[in-house]
């Protein structure tokens, strides 16, 4: 296995990791939304 390889794969992994981050937070996000709008009712 080749440096660049090991570059390639942890960009994609970084990449992948920082996707599923977002998706949480937005997930939470809208959660949150969602709970004060329950409340503010």
């Amino acid at each position: 296995m080749t440096v660049a390889t090991a570059e390639k794969l942890n960009k994609e992994n970084f990449l992948l990791y920082l996707k599923e981050c977002v998706m949480l937070y937005f997930t939470v996000f809208v959660a949150f939304q969602d709970a004060a709008t329950s409340v503010a009712k």
